[in-house]
């Protein structure tokens, strides 16, 4: 894990001090709070701990291998022996080098540090534990309805994007060179004139203008509800845009990145000219960077990606909040006001206030394998719904979170939600390989 700033978890405060029971809470129905003091986790070169951040149910165990580079002595927990009580228990405390295998198992939900030194004390290194709640079994599958996409002239038919145009119909991307649209009653057709093929199409949202905005290799283009297309090159030099919003003002903003600037947020008129905001804390080089965006409360831009989400005021320049290792995926305004965002490699939701506080809630995703969650939308019952992966627990699930932090998942059995929006009909509409889907939505 590397620096946190600004993180709360809960109601319980825990500050991570050498021993490495210190950094461990006890039962709670929310996630431990670690305080902003905590150190980093600093893994030196003599011990090497792998994974260094694991996921593991409640009542199950998983297990990480310490292996020592220069020195072949005995291993050594650092500080107390005992468990790090409440949260989860491993064995061996101790055993000789050059390598050693120390199983740990989940008891309730929360955090845990693990430290282990050698005997001449002169390396410690440490691993991150995270105690999801035993899931409870899935609700029943909604009854998901499936459009088929057909092959566009590009070549392609897997859609990425999804929103409700001004004509209220349903819009969205496909990467090899299409732009899509479904009405209500499940009547698709795409549009590929005027754009490339090949092009990578990504992001895609609806203007104050009337017309449907997107993103794609060649920058920022505008489809109006009849089809025309219209193309607009940055002045950027490398300008790679991923997501796009529709922000206060009547204005656009896009994430992305360009070889002059960085990483950060665009601005992008209904004239199509595209102007650099600011650049986010979380740059971890072009061009790689945040790929998606949402509105803020306040005429604030807020951008997703790497291990950060950043905020952008109207006139006050970024203000960038760091999250830790765990890669924030998507991002939008939430019912409350503050703004709410998904990680991928450790699954979480969590939202973040202008303030810079951070608060995030486990999802029942064990964080093992192939887990990850693609997207997060603000729905009209007053909750958060995500799109997720899991395939250590075996599906693809649509997650449902309270502004309070309790997260229901809804197993879509073969349908893997991807991007997602809620239509004018009240459905949730979302794509998913080779088609558009739409499941009602599941009562509270």
């Amino acid at each position: 894990m590397r620096y946190r700033s600004g993180l709360t978890f809960g109601g319980v405060v825990v500050f991570a001090t050498a021993a490495w029971v210190a950094g461990c809470s006890g039962p709670s129905s929310q996630v431990p709070q670690i305080a902003s003091q905590a150190p980093a986790i600093v893994v030196k070169p003599d011990i090497k701990i792998s994974p260094s951040s694991l996921g593991v149910e409640m009542g199950k165990s998983t297990s990480f291998t310490a292996k020592q580079k220069n020195y072949h002595g005995k291993f050594h927990s650092v500080g107390s022996r005992q468990p790090c009580k409440g949260v989860a228990t491993w064995s061996p405390h101790r055993g000789s080098g050059p390598t050693l295998h120390v199983t740990v198992k989940g008891v309730a939900p929360g955090y845990c540090v693990f430290g282990l030194t050698n005997a001449i004390g002169k390396s410690v290194a440490w691993a991150r534990v995270t105690v999801q709640p035993t899931p409870s079994p899935s609700p029943t599958p909604p009854n998901v309805k499936l459009y088929s996409i057909p092959v566009s002239s590009g070549g392609g038919n897997d859609p990425i994007g999804i929103t409700v145009g001004a004509d209220r119909n349903l819009w969205f991307t496909i990467s090899s060179g299409a732009i899509g649209r479904i009405t209500t009653s499940g009547k698709i057709s795409l549009f590929t004139k005027g754009i490339p093929v090949a092009s990578g199409l990504q992001g895609i949202a609806a203007g104050a203008d009337g017309n449907v905005w997107f993103t794609g290799k060649f920058g920022v283009g505008r489809i109006t509800t009849s089809g025309a297309v219209t193309l607009f090159k940055s002045s950027y030099p490398g300008f790679a845009p991923a997501g796009i919003a529709s922000v206060q003002g009547g204005a656009l903003a896009v994430s992305g990145c360009d070889s002059t600037d960085g990483c950060g947020a665009y601005s992008v008129s209904t004239t199509g000219t595209i102007a650099f905001i600011g650049r986010a804390a979380c740059d971890t080089g072009y061009p790689s960077g945040p790929f998606s965006i949402a509105s803020g409360a306040g005429n604030t831009v807020w951008t997703g990606g790497g291990s950060c989400v950043a905020e952008f005021g109207s006139s006050s320049g970024a203000f960038n909040f760091l999250y830790g290792d765990e890669e924030v995926t998507s991002v939008t305004e939430g019912p409350d006001g503050n703004e709410w965002f998904v990680t991928g490699s450790e699954p979480e939701v969590g939202n973040a206030t202008s303030s810079g506080t951070i608060t995030r809630y486990p999802t029942g995703l064990t964080g093992a394998g192939e887990s990850w969650i693609t997207a997060i939308a603000s729905g009209p019952d007053g909750n958060l719904w995500f799109a997720a992966s899991d395939s250590e627990r075996g599906g693809v699930y649509l997650g449902r979170a309270t502004t309070t932090g309790v997260v229901t998942l809804f197993n879509m059995g073969s349908h893997g939600p991807d991007g997602l929006t809620f239509g004018p009909d009240g459905g949730i509409w979302f794509t998913t390989p080779g088609a558009i889907a739409r499941t009602p939505l599941p009562p509270a």
